[in-house]
């Protein structure tokens, strides 16, 4: 019955549960890459900033055609500056995300061999 007991509780902590980590670990990261739209906003990225765009007018006009062309352009430079700024923003705390779940994934495989290292400091000291 111990045997049953430990070597269950070694497959829960060595196989079940590392494998929850990772999966928990890819839900955030899935999470935010939806949250912040990363690929959409990469297939957009030159696109006006909320579709301000100023149609051409009819006839022929240097002038306004110039300040039309000229207010695009500055349209979709602010799109793609806005754009940079969420893209870089989701990246980062996907990063984040990837360090914080192989910290708890590499401490929870390694803390069973800390509790016992931790005990047999613990009877160094006392004895």
């Amino acid at each position: 019955m111990i045997i049953s007991l430990i070597s269950n509780w070694l497959y829960w902590h060595f196989i079940e549960f590392p494998i929850e980590i990772l999966k928990g670990t890819w839900n955030f990261i899935v999470f935010f890459l939806n949250y912040f739209s990363i690929s959409k906003l990469i297939r957009t990225f030159f696109s006006p900033w909320k579709k301000a765009e100023w149609d051409k007018p009819k006839g022929f006009n240097p002038g306004l055609l110039f300040k039309i062309g000229f207010s695009n352009m500055i349209s979709r430079v602010i799109g793609a500056f806005l754009r940079s700024f969420v893209i870089i923003s989701g990246f980062v705390l996907v990063i984040i995300t990837l360090i914080i779940g192989a910290t708890v994934f590499i401490f929870w495989i390694i803390s069973p061999a800390l509790i016992v290292l931790g005990l047999i400091k613990s009877f160094e000291i006392m004895f």
